[in-house]
């Protein structure tokens, strides 16, 4: 069809006055009346500069090389006539058309809303919490919803999570604290999402909103959507929590509200004061290979960073997530005393990470990306573009080269739980389901990852007496009890452990 767009090949001013930046767009349009957007690209590396705060970023496709960010703004932004107010009768039948049907929980959305509008609250069974919805307007068009429910966990949430990093709540009364069920604007207003969200707060007497996010399926009871706005909210820092022994504390033990188990999830937050602060975007693309703990603390500080935004970071891994696959094999690994399956939900981390499953192969450092093998054979390549590239790889196992394997033995390396899987199975189907096979599966190492795959091998079913653990020659130079073994090739630091781990092997018939 006939072009909608004029782009901004050449943008400069001088600094004093970039501020009134945005006085350009009118004109722009006034010259090209036929046209409805305009778009302006810039490299990843530069920050953005103030005419872009007007402008909305759009999310780049999977697998694009392209060396520039992109920006639209469309010519019904310039309207001055983009005000909030609460939801009225008559604006259901154009919420139901805003809310398109392709759009992920919109019946969630459209029930809620109609709660609102016929008791403004829940149902007796969901507990009659209070509904309040507003509806954004702009020339007499709802252009955009958001529905709340009073924060009824107010308690939980300060148990959980490092709000106090952020809020002081004994200046916040309970009833100022709201839960974002549901937050949808349309495309073209997205620049106006905080000054709604600002709106949203002002109207219902909110000081604070919380929105949770959960990796896990939605929850029956008062489900949330995905909102448009999740990039104007800060990540809160889940807390760490204390087993209680509630029997034993009595009357001093914490309240029910504390110790309550829930699914885990992530959570953001806003206030009035983080409101009126800007978040910095950082466009620069930031390739994290290995998601071990070395690399996901890394991502982590990204994330978590309150006034900074970084809009294209990525993992690659062969495995994706550490908590997204997990299997029966997951036992065969050491485990991180760092992070946990529920630390995971909690920090919400794949909300703003790129995941890219395989293997880096090569780097090209001249043209700034990498190859990255995928497949069952790696023989699928992708090139994955950088800015910043942090190898985290951490230590692997790999086969030496002098080694020599007859056909009738196999030699694994145990790096992944992809691999774990593979020797289990290989186990399952030629030791287990043929009584006749012989042999013993040998483990060779003094790591915790020796150790462990010895309990993977006996978890699966297969005899002590056919599982063998073989110590490294510099391990059985020095008797177990002397702390220099301990110290060199014993993974426990501790003769006593070490002696302890030796006897129980020998107990179960475990050769060692």
């Amino acid at each position: 069809g006939e072009p909608c767009a004029v782009a901004i090949q050449l943008f400069c001013l001088d600094e004093r006055y970039e501020m009134r930046s945005v006085d350009f767009l009118p004109v722009i349009f006034q010259l090209f009346p036929e046209h409805d957007f305009c778009i302006l690209t810039q490299p990843h590396d530069m920050p953005e500069f103030p005419l872009l705060s007007h402008f909305s970023r759009v999310s780049p496709r999977v697998r694009t090389t392209l060396p520039q960010e992109l920006y639209v703004f469309h010519k019904c932004a310039l309207l001055q006539s983009f005000s909030v107010r609460p939801v009225q009768q008559g604006d259901f039948p154009a919420v139901e058309q805003l809310v398109a049907p392709g759009i992920e929980g919109r019946d969630c959305l459209l029930s809620d809303l109609r709660h609102c509008l016929d008791a403004g609250r829940d149902t007796l069974e969901d507990g009659a919490t209070p509904i309040t919805s507003l509806v954004a307007v702009c020339a007499k068009q709802v252009v955009g919803v958001a529905i709340l429910r009073d924060e009824e966990e107010v308690l939980y949430l300060r148990s959980h999570f490092n709000i106090e990093d952020f809020v002081y709540h004994d200046y916040h009364r309970p009833s100022e604290h709201g839960r974002l069920h549901h937050f949808l604007l349309n495309p073209i207003f997205a620049p106006f999402s905080k000054h709604f969200l600002k709106e949203v707060m002002r109207l219902t007497h909110k000081s604070c909103l919380h929105y949770p996010v959960h990796s896990q399926a939605l929850p029956a009871a008062k489900p949330h959507t995905v909102i448009s706005t999740v990039s104007q909210m800060i990540p809160v820092r889940p807390r760490r929590q204390v087993e209680y022994q509630v029997e034993s504390l009595g009357v001093t033990a914490p309240l029910e509200q504390v110790l309550q188990a829930k699914e885990p999830f992530a959570l953001y937050h806003i206030n009035r004061k983080l409101s009126l602060e800007p978040k910095i975007s950082v466009n620069a693309r930031v390739v994290v290979v290995g998601a071990g703990d070395t690399g996901m603390a890394f991502l982590e500080t990204l994330v978590f960073s309150p006034h900074l935004c970084f809009n294209n970071l990525c993992l690659v891994s062969p495995e994706g997530m550490p908590w997204e696959h997990r299997g029966p094999a997951h036992s065969s690994l050491p485990q991180s005393c760092c992070y946990w399956p529920e630390t995971y939900r909690q920090l919400g981390l794949k909300t703003w990470i790129n995941v890219v499953e395989g293997k880096m192969a090569s780097i090209d450092r001249e043209d700034q990306c990498i190859s990255v093998c995928s497949g069952a054979d790696d023989t699928q390549a992708a090139m994955v573009p950088y800015d910043y590239l942090v190898l985290c790889t951490g230590t692997q196992f790999i086969k030496p080269a002098e080694a020599k394997v007859s056909p009738h033995q196999l030699l694994f390396t145990i790096n992944s739980e992809h691999d774990a899987s593979a020797l289990l199975e290989w186990v399952h189907s030629e030791l287990l389901q043929d009584a006749t096979a012989g042999g013993v599966v040998a483990v060779y190492g003094c790591s915790l990852a020796a150790y462990t795959a010895v309990q993977g091998l006996l978890g699966s079913g297969l005899p002590a007496s056919r599982v063998a653990l073989v110590v490294p020659q510099e391990a059985m130079s020095t008797p177990p009890s002397s702390s220099s073994c301990c110290s060199s090739c014993s993974c426990f630091n501790d003769p006593t452990v070490d002696q302890r781990v030796r006897a129980v092997l020998e107990k179960v018939g475990v050769k060692a």
